[in-house]
């Protein structure tokens, strides 16, 4: 029933002559002061009935996430072009601390087996090994940090990535790695 229809019908129902009570003071305005008027105590009883209920519980929940973008492999223009010949680059890893500031990564790409490549902003490449059961494969189109920890880092044995197709891995460990000489 809406709030007009039930004010309406309590309004009709105040209005219409009523029996008298069986003993003074019974009646549905009897706790209404007597100094006001009739059809302010009427319409005061009505109103209190219409009112919404107060809230006694509000709730913010807050959901951050982290989105990983995929970095563009090398675009070869012409497969006739011949240029200049280079020898590949060798890298050679390098033991690091267990957490990356999640603001310094540009980007990120699936290397072989259970590795991800982490492009950070000042130039520095980390590899990041997902557990065994993870393949970088499902890393392909970038990840996402689901709910990440309040430090604003991305920490091995704590952390999880999310895959655009719902896979989850917990990231085991990462090495930076360097260019040999």
């Amino acid at each position: 029933m809406s709030p007009l229809v039930a004010l309406l019908t309590n309004l009709s129902l105040a209005l219409t002559p009523q029996p008298a009570p069986l003993h003074p003071g019974a009646g549905p305005l009897a706790e209404m002061p007597a100094s006001e008027s009739d059809a302010f105590a009427v319409w005061r009883h009505l109103t209190v009935q219409i009112d919404p209920p107060v809230a006694s519980q509000v709730r913010i929940e807050q959901h951050i996430i982290f989105r990983i973008v995929p970095m563009p492999g090398p675009v070869r223009q012409h497969t006739t072009a011949q240029g200049p010949t280079r020898e590949p680059l060798r890298l050679s890893e390098r033991k690091m601390g267990d957490c990356v500031r999640m603001n310094t990564i540009a980007g990120g790409r699936p290397a072989s087996g259970s590795r991800l490549l982490l492009f950070l902003r000042d130039r520095r490449l980390i590899a990041a090994d997902l557990e065994t059961a993870c393949s970088a494969r499902d890393f392909y189109r970038g990840f996402y940090v689901d709910k990440p920890h309040a430090d604003g880092q991305l920490c091995a044995s704590r952390d999880r990535v999310l895959s655009r197709s719902g896979v989850r891995c917990e990231i085991a460990r990462f090495r930076m790695l360097v260019a040999e000489n």
